[in-house]
């Protein structure tokens, strides 16, 4: 069985595909951005529909490998400050020991006991997963704040691509009319020149004829272009939309992961309390720190009260866990795919 990559690994490459996504993410935008304030006409707005359609899908696939990643590391870390409670009650039962000395006083059992898990190793590795999900819970909070910044990036050209395609739609239905008058006009025209003798009578009409025949041509060429144009306008639409449409669902996925890596940091930080007795050592170990864990700082600043319990916080998991399941498929504790994407 292949062993695992070391977390900080993990957490380092997660940053670098989340750098890069971001650059695939400022390249599209000004790809669009181009077409769209391109004049119709202009040899730019012919390129290919295929081109921008794969760019986008190319940078959506981008957007699930992160979530991919990001959602993975939040369930390791969640799966092992789990395994950190499992040692702890298995640490916090009397050894053999123990149960002796409790024979004899019960407080003397207590206190070795209290003492015995005082120094349980745990609290290291507590640190360190606390730490680790910090770094994932900044790029949490950034995948975040970038996708609503592309929602509201995109929610701008997409209202002034279908206020340009409500006069689109205009424009090609008034050419449609006016066709049907040239049409009209040279039926009647055709209709004439079939009855009418007089020489001078028939060289008007066959003039009227010409110049209702040269209108038509042209009006059929405009008309094309209008339904050229419009056909852009609608690709470009789609494409704007689904792009707009994948921000809100990664704002959503992005939410629920950080709730859920948040909750695992508050059950962390519990039980670092409750080995360590206390949450100083943790919060100077922090303000040591080079980097700096502002999620961290603020759990630890609302945790040192003592006014949250284990229960509060397993009620307010529940609900978050549950979504996190019918979101993604797990397999053997990895997430292999994401069911609850819409593409």
């Amino acid at each position: 069985m292949a062993k695992t990559p070391p977390l900080e690994s993990e957490i380092e490459k997660a940053k670098a595909a989340v750098s890069d996504t971001h650059a695939a993410e400022v390249s599209l935008l000004q790809l669009f951005s181009t077409l769209f304030g391109a004049d119709d006409a202009d040899a730019k707005a012919q390129l290919s529909h295929e081109r921008e359609r794969q760019a986008l899908d190319s940078l959506l696939a981008r957007y699930d490998e992160v979530e991919k990643t990001l959602a993975n590391l939040t369930l390791y870390l969640s799966g092992d400050i789990e395994k950190c409670f499992e040692r702890f009650d298995a640490a916090s039962e009397r050894t053999r020991y123990e149960n002796f000395v409790a024979f004899f006083s019960r407080n003397r059992a207590t206190k070795l006991q209290a003492e015995r898990v005082k120094t349980f190793a745990i609290a290291g590795t507590l640190k360190r997963l606390l730490f680790l999900s910090d770094d994932v819970a900044v790029l949490l909070a950034s995948e975040k704040a970038a996708a609503s910044e592309l929602y509201e990036r995109c929610e701008a050209p997409l209202t002034a691509m279908m206020e340009k395609r409500r006069q689109s739609a205009a424009e090609i239905e008034a050419g449609r009319q006016r066709l049907k008058e040239i049409n009209a006009s040279l039926a009647t025209v055709q209709w004439k020149l079939g009855s009418v003798t007089d020489d001078k009578r028939r060289a008007s009409l066959e003039a009227e004829r010409e110049s209702l025949s040269l209108e038509l041509e042209e009006q059929e060429k405009s008309y094309q272009v209008l339904r050229t144009r419009h056909q852009r306008l609608e690709d470009q639409i789609q494409l704007q939309e689904t792009l707009s449409q994948s921000a809100t669902q990664r704002l959503s996925a992005h939410a629920m992961l950080y709730n859920m890596l948040s909750l695992a940091m508050e059950r962390a930080i519990q039980l670092y309390g409750a080995v360590t007795m206390t949450l100083d050592g943790l919060m100077r170990d922090i303000e040591k720190d080079t980097s700096p864990h502002p999620h961290l700082l603020d759990l630890l600043r609302i945790h040192a009260h003592n006014a949250i319990t284990l229960d509060d916080i397993d009620k307010r998991k529940a609900p978050v866990s549950e979504a996190f399941v019918r979101r993604y498929r797990i397999e053997r504790s990895r997430i292999v795919a994401i069911e609850g994407a819409a593409r």
